[in-house]
């Protein structure tokens, strides 16, 4: 009976940190989507889109980004449970700041603190979740976390859009304020659990302690060593955050689409992604990633294509469903292969430092879609976002990168 607690145990720690992703990018997504373009222009009267582009883009994403790879310290230094903890009540903070504020100096306060509380929750479930589940479960495992992504962030969205459709700041920042309560009570849970585990735990091995500096030169080693990921981490984010930049704007301007159409319609893809994560997450633990993930790129090209010919909302929804499916794919193989380079000793650092290169490519994919739309085409993006796809699974395609690669050893 003895034997079967610490099992109990490490399922209500991951339980707990799913549910403080889940909860935390619930409060980020209506944030960058809702929240706060109605609070600079009902409560602060600044309707600029330069400040909402600073506030959003420049504070939430880049504070998220420059601490991801300092939070993956935390996590192997601190332990993943106690880092999303500790992330969770940050992001508390700056959702009551944002709520309580009525100066833009105020908002972003807060903002930068709900960044920089989201940074260690990805990295933190990312080496917890992966490290539970063991080297022949790290798609499924994957899956999972990106579900919790998903709908949490989906919710989120369509909540405050519900909300603020009535102009109800108030209630708004009441629902916002309580997800990012359940996310630290969610945090301290998987804290307490991880505690009550390493107890339970007979001879368990202490962690070594080793100074910044060599950490730091462990972790470029064991990077360089994964040198051939690195396109990847930048343009699947890139080409990513490339085309939504531009959607909604290309669907309600071009196309003279409702704003409603192109919400259900995103809400439509990513729903299709949900319910293929799970099924398709079997199979990549079975075979090999590199397989599913060159078909996921090839496939996603060719819908990312297409929307610069469509027209009716009917087409529409076949390619978002088709770019559903294909995200699908690409997010399990590719993070499963990820999963597979990361040594345990610096489990956090590697999923700190992978992180924020695809935080980087989310960055620089908005303004590259700016370029291409005044430069081109409004179709320009979607265009080339598809032969950047192309390129990357011909590339992926040669190049043997679900080998195992030769890892330096911890000194």
């Amino acid at each position: 009976m003895i034997t079967r607690i610490p099992y109990g145990l490490k399922g209500v720690v991951a339980m707990a940190q799913l549910l403080v992703l889940g909860c935390g990018e619930f409060a980020r997504s209506a944030l960058f989507l809702a929240a706060l373009p109605a609070v600079l222009q009902h409560r602060l009267h600044l309707p600029s889109v330069i400040t909402l582009g600073w506030l959003s883009g420049g504070l939430l994403y880049g504070s998220d980004t420059l601490l991801r790879s300092p939070s993956g310290w935390m996590v192997d230094r601190l332990g993943a449970a106690r880092t999303s903890c500790l992330a969770a009540l940050l992001l508390l903070a700056g959702v009551a700041t944002i709520a309580c504020s009525r100066a833009l100096g105020g908002l972003a306060v807060g903002v930068m603190l709900v960044g920089a509380g989201m940074a260690p929750v990805w990295t933190s479930v990312m080496a917890g979740i992966t490290g539970v589940a063991g080297p022949t479960r790290q798609a499924q495992a994957l899956s999972v976390i990106f579900i919790a992504w998903l709908v949490g962030g989906g919710l989120g969205t369509l909540g405050s859009l519900l909300l603020l459709d009535r102009l109800l700041l108030g209630p708004t920042f009441a629902m916002l304020t309580g997800a990012a309560a359940v996310a630290a009570g969610a945090g301290a849970v998987a804290w307490l659990g991880t505690r009550l585990l390493h107890e339970r735990t007979p001879h368990r091995a202490a962690r070594p302690r080793v100074g910044v500096r060599t950490y730091v030169r462990r972790l470029g080693a064991a990077l360089l060593a994964a040198r051939a990921l690195v396109p990847g981490l930048f343009l699947q984010t890139f080409i990513l955050a490339m085309v939504l930049a531009v959607v909604q704007r290309y669907a309600t301007t071009v196309l003279q689409w409702t704003s409603g159409q192109v919400v259900w319609l995103l809400l439509g893809g990513g729903s299709v992604a949900v319910l293929l994560l799970v099924p398709i997450s079997r199979l990549v633990d079975r075979r090999s990633p590199r397989l599913f993930l060159r078909v996921g790129f090839v496939i996603a090209a060719g819908p990312l294509a297409a929307l610069a010919w469509v027209h009716r909302p009917v087409e529409g929804a076949v390619v978002a469903g088709l770019l559903g499916g294909s995200y699908a794919l690409i997010l399990t193989s590719w993070n499963a292969l990820l999963a597979r380079t990361v040594p345990d000793d610096r489990r956090g650092g590697m999923w700190g430092v992978f992180t924020t290169l695809e935080g980087l490519g989310a960055a620089c994919g908005p303004p590259m879609a700016g370029l291409l739309w005044e430069r081109i085409s409004p179709a320009a993006p979607f265009v080339g976002g598809a032969v950047a796809l192309l390129l990357i699974a011909l590339v992926y395609s040669l190049y043997p990168i679900d080998r195992q690669l030769a890892l330096p050893q911890a000194e």
